[in-house]
């Protein structure tokens, strides 16, 4: 998908694991194991890490990429805004996901915090009229 390139309708994503402490251990983490299952990533799972996260969002630090070209989800935003975030969004200065879509994988009770919080979450993100311009205000979804 070079610049002129016209966007697929469809595109498939492969996401970035994580490893905040919280996270399952090795195998035992659904985020590793979805991760290693990703084509073209060459992610290999080490038992005696913590794997918390999957991300499939543009947030710079575990960007999502396109399956095919492995070109990062930010990138492509970036050539094509209207197309990929609709009129509102892509007029700001800092086109990106209003959102941060993640697989958790947690070994506590920060699971059942993040479940608490998601509807609060999404509710914000709908009133706000997804207008979240800078990476660290994203809310996970």
């Amino acid at each position: 998908m070079g610049q002129k390139d016209t966007l697929p309708r469809v595109f498939r994503l492969t996401g970035t694991c994580n490893n905040y402490p919280w996270g399952k251990k090795g195998k035992e983490s659904l985020a590793a194991r979805l991760h290693k299952k990703s084509p073209g990533t060459g992610f290999e799972i080490k038992e005696s890490e913590p794997y918390s996260e999957m991300w499939f969002g543009d947030y710079p630090d575990y960007p999502a990429r396109v399956l095919e070209t492995q070109v990062p989800l930010a990138e492509l935003i970036s050539r094509h805004p209207l197309e990929l975030l609709g009129q509102k969004l892509s007029e700001k200065d800092c086109a990106q996901l209003p959102y941060l879509p993640k697989v958790i994988t947690a070994y506590d009770n920060i699971l059942t915090r993040h479940e608490q919080s998601l509807t609060e979450n999404v509710d914000s993100i709908y009133s706000q009229g997804a207008s979240v311009a800078n990476p660290s205000q994203q809310r996970a979804v």
